[in-house]
């Protein structure tokens, strides 16, 4: 009598046996009876997940860089293979996104922008599928995370009842929520956008873009009107600061520009915005003087404190006039107000007004601060100083 073959294992026997290596932790072992049940079984989407996770337990354990690419480019192979067969399955999502996140670090710059992408649209994906993968949580703040990094913020973040939230880790400031009930399309980011103040005081941010206040929101600088602009409002934006660094974007005009000084403790970046404005932005405003306002314009001379036979000008920009202070800032004015009186936006307190004759000549411009006024002549002193254009 023949004696019976022996049967060839089936893919559900071969896949328990490697779940077995699997929980000791064992990838290798697991993976030489993943793999040919894959032969037998190549659909199988909860064996093309169980494959690419082996490969990235390989992948931790590898020493050699070109050794943990390799492996990880097999896992994220598998990922997408499994992806491609069930699109709607959270746990092939998660796959994918996981194991592009074990590949981030060790991929250049432009490939880890388009990673990091994929990485975000995987894991958000999964918890539109799954709201109570914690995983997929996990894996999306960490993405916020290291978004948070680059951004130059040190930051903390937490998970709420309904997504995400960053947290300055210095101040304790929220800086941006993320929040997954907004339907199926609300996957973003939902920043507090809030005016800038200057550093330990409650003035305005200087700024010299007019009809524009800074904000801050989205880690960025943002320059809109108003004082709670949505983000439709928000018509540029960039990032400054103290060292004379800064960088402006403005999409509408399909417009960078990059400003390097290295220079602190100067005003050259602020009065740069007026001067950006002036030459390559699409003002508002910007055509006949009003009758009233022409009277006004012209140059004051000042005599206090630093500042001798200093000439200050009224100037007419934007639809506005603004008070340009030599070696300072261009002040928008707002205003007048029923005592005549025009406040400098950049400041809380100060603001100026004019002294006329009894016909209306405009004979000097007074500048009010707390408790003082100074009077500023319209006559130019002898040996004055010329405005600088």
């Amino acid at each position: 009598m023949a004696s019976e073959l022996p049967q060839e294992p089936v893919p559900a026997e071969l896949i328990k046996k490697g779940d077995i290596f699997y929980d000791k932790l064992q990838p290798a072992e697991a993976l030489k009876c993943y793999l040919p049940a894959e032969k037998l079984d190549s659909n199988n989407v909860r064996l093309l997940v169980r494959i690419a996770r082996q490969y990235r337990h390989l992948m931790s354990d590898a020493t050699d860089a070109s050794e943990k690419i390799q492996l990880g480019q097999t896992a994220v192979c598998y990922a997408q293979r499994a992806v491609s067969l069930a699109p709607e399955d959270p746990e092939a999502q998660l796959a994918l996104a996981i194991s592009y996140g074990k590949m981030l670090p060790l991929e250049e710059t432009g490939a880890k922008i388009a990673i990091s992408r994929r990485i975000k649209i995987a894991a958000e994906k999964v918890i539109a599928l799954d709201p109570n993968n914690d995983l997929a949580w996990q894996v999306l703040g960490r993405w916020y995370l290291g978004l948070a990094e680059i951004g130059g913020v040190k930051q903390y973040v937490a998970f709420t009842a309904n997504g995400l939230i960053g947290v300055d880790a210095k101040i304790g400031k929220l800086l941006w929520r993320y929040d997954a009930t907004k339907g199926s399309n609300g996957m973003s980011i939902l920043t507090p956008v809030s005016p800038m103040k200057e550093l330990g005081s409650d003035k305005p941010y200087p700024g010299g873009f007019f009809g524009l206040k800074p904000h801050y929101g989205q880690l960025s600088m943002l320059y809109a009107p108003g004082d709670r602009p949505t983000h439709t409002e928000v018509r540029g934006f960039g990032h400054g600061g103290s060292d004379g660094t800064g960088a402006w974007a403005f999409p509408a005009e399909d417009l960078i520009v990059c400003y390097f000084t290295q220079s602190r403790g100067q005003v050259s970046m602020i009065r740069l915005e007026t001067t950006i404005q002036d030459a390559l932005l699409q003002r508002e405003g910007a055509g006949e003087v009003p009758a009233e306002m022409k009277p006004l314009i012209g140059t004051y001379y000042a005599n206090f404190g630093p500042f001798k036979d200093a000439p200050f000008q009224v100037v007419f920009r934007c639809g506005k006039l603004a008070l340009d202070v030599p070696s300072e800032l261009v002040n928008e004015l707002g205003g007048p107000d029923k005592e005549g009186r025009w406040k400098l936006l950049n400041s809380n307190s100060n603001a100026i007004s004019f002294k006329k004759d009894s016909e209306g000549k405009v004979l000097a411009l007074l500048l009010h601060k707390p408790n003082t006024t100074f009077e500023l002549p319209r006559d130019k002193p002898i040996d004055a100083e010329r405005p600088k254009k």
